[in-house]
């Protein structure tokens, strides 16, 4: 389990990314490298609304 000291420090790091004008999809694969190195995990992806659908948008660690 990680202390609250790490969940502030990944808080930290992804407000950082959003922070920034432009953010694009570079930056959410940033943001989604960060969350899977501190959560352990091989890969990840992000969803986002498009009307009804939330088409895929990002991903790291994946193998094509």
């Amino acid at each position: 389990m990680p202390s609250p000291s790490e969940r502030h420090e990944l808080l930290l790091a992804v407000l950082k990314i959003l922070n920034r004008s432009g953010i694009e999809q570079r930056g959410i694969k940033k943001i989604l490298n960060i969350i899977r190195i501190y959560a352990g995990i091989d890969a990840a992806a992000i969803r986002l609304k498009s009307g009804d659908d939330f088409p895929h948008y990002a991903s790291e660690g994946f193998t094509s």
